[in-house]
């Protein structure tokens, strides 16, 4: 019954088909079964808000619709704090800028914490998803009203005003570098230097238990700055700049693969140390996982977070996760000693906003992908269910029962990703992972490994014969044909990576000039 109210509710006016209520609730029901299910519920609910007593009653149905009266007396939280605030005029004035404050402190004030927290169908996918969408998007709306409250007082020079909004920004994420550095410098502009150093130890200690990384170099500069009673109000890089032009809107629902990779060393002596020990590992893993299309949206410390399947979508993203932190895990272990690497994969719905870099407020898909790194030992990549099923039969695993990630669902069963399953041949292997990600960044050795193998066989096809003979650009399209058609052999069993590799600009230059190159030293070979 508190299912199918918040549903209706959250989309006041929104006439819901009863089949599609039916099946969202019941899905495991026969259609009749779950219709009569659904008049049962409405029956009783209609009981519990009153009957249809008043002139406007809180339900409104038809013969195979229903919804919620959007002009009943109800007032629902939820819709009053996600309404859009006015735009920031470019010259900030009492008049103007006193009631739009207003009204978004009292919206702020209506988000009391996660949206219907604890409340869970578990056996109704379809709304555990629209629940979890709901969540996210309010989170993220909250997180954008307080950070745009904190702006506009900090740009009037009210600091003390601006701090709640700045600290309930980092209750609600205490994993944001962002947010501690927000209030860390507004509670230095306001003249508590203590309370924004003590911000600061506050903010390693979330960003140790949360993410398993340290502070950034900008939070510590600040730290740094505020401890030596650099910053002043006069400095305050802030003043001047408008506020935030608008609240995003709650946004569109997508599925993504998160991948969650941390470093750490296995002894340091000091937190400096540690950075610089991290600092060319996890460069090298950064681009590695772009190789692969991964998304890096956040490092803190040894910590890298990556989304698949965004910003475009892909139906590969799970099977481009678990290639690239393999590739990632080979290149690490092979170059570093003293160094531990794990990883924790999950495939979910987020809430995917207007803003790149932020694809998600740290929802439960990235959340569960954080966790799932806890599981893993050094050298181990751990993956949910949702993705183990995505990924299908390209590596090995080996199911490590069920853990519970959650406090929103129940256990999950998770695995332990063994290797790749097929084992691809010679050249295959030097167009993915770390050579894949060495290939297009200059690497001479590498792409020579790789002419070796294949270059041969294309010089050899009737298509390269041809295309000797006159330098048009058809020509030139049959040569990378030549070339590419034994590299598709190679890479049957990896279709996708074949069409990227023929689309791909640098590649189509480099297979002319080493087929040329080959082709002019074997004939220096033959004159001596």
């Amino acid at each position: 019954m508190t299912a199918l109210l918040v549903y209706l509710a959250s989309k006041a006016g929104h006439k819901y088909r009863r089949e599609a209520l039916a099946e969202l609730l019941w899905p495991a029901l026969p259609v009749e079964s779950a219709r009569f299910n659904l008049r049962h519920t409405l029956f009783h609910l209609r009981l519990a808000l009153g009957g249809d007593r008043g002139a406007q009653p809180f339900l409104l149905s038809g013969r195979d619709w229903l919804s919620f009266n959007q002009d009943s007396a109800c007032r629902i939280d939820a819709v009053a704090f996600a309404a859009s605030v006015p735009t920031c005029v470019a010259t900030p004035f009492p008049q103007h800028c006193d009631p739009c404050i207003e009204k978004m402190e009292y919206m702020a004030g209506l988000y009391r914490g996660e949206f219907l927290a604890e409340f869970s169908l578990p056996d109704c996918q379809e709304f555990e998803d629209w629940l979890q969408i709901q969540r996210e998007s309010l989170r993220r709306h909250a997180i954008a009203l307080l950070e745009r409250l904190s702006d506009c007082h900090e740009q009037a020079g009210a600091y003390s005003r601006a701090l709640p909004f700045a600290l309930r920004y980092a209750e609600l994420e205490p994993w944001s570098e962002e947010a501690h550095c927000r209030a860390m410098r507004l509670f230095a502009l306001a003249g508590q230097g203590g309370a924004a150093l003590a911000q600061y130890d506050a903010c390693c200690r979330a960003l140790k238990k949360e993410l398993g990384g340290l502070p950034g170099e900008r939070t510590r500069n600040l730290a740094e700055r505020i401890r030596k009673g650099e910053l002043h109000p006069e400095d305050d890089a802030a003043k001047g700049k408008p506020p935030l032009p608008f609240l995003p809107p709650l946004a569109e629902q997508r599925q993504v693969t998160v991948l969650y990779c941390e470093l750490t060393p296995a002894e340091f002596e000091s937190t400096r140390k540690a950075l610089a020990l991290l600092h060319a590992p996890q460069k090298r893993c950064i681009k590695i996982i772009r190789g692969f299309s991964g998304h890096i949206v956040q490092s803190h410390g040894g910590g890298l977070m990556a989304y698949f399947g965004y910003p475009q979508n892909s139906e590969n993203a799970a099977r481009q996760a678990a290639q690239a932190i393999q590739a990632a895990l080979e290149c690490v272990g092979e170059a570093e000693h003293g160094l531990e690497v794990r990883a924790g994969i999950h495939t979910g719905l987020i809430a995917a906003g207007a803003d790149a870099e932020m694809p998600e407020i740290i929802g439960l898909t990235s959340g569960i992908a954080i966790r799932l790194r806890l599981e893993a030992k050094s050298g181990e990549v751990v993956i949910s269910a949702v993705t183990h099923r995505l990924a299908g039969k390209n590596f090995n695993y080996k199911s490590l029962g069920e853990h519970q990630l959650s406090d929103v669902f129940p256990p999950l069963e998770v695995f332990k990703v063994k290797g790749e399953r097929v084992k691809r041949k010679r050249a295959s292997d030097y167009c993915l992972g770390k050579q894949f990600e060495a290939l297009f960044s200059g690497s001479d050795r590498i792409a020579c490994r790789i002419a070796e193998d294949i270059a041969p066989m294309a010089v050899a096809d009737p298509r390269y014969r041809n295309a000797k003979k006159n330098t048009s650009e058809s020509a030139r399209n049959e040569l990378i044909a030549a070339f590419t058609r034994i590299a598709g052999s190679l890479l049957k069993d990896d279709a996708e990576f074949y069409r990227q590799l023929v689309q791909n600009k640098p590649f189509r230059q480099f297979v002319t000039d080493m087929v040329i190159s080959l082709e002019k030293a074997g004939k220096a070979r033959a004159n001596n």
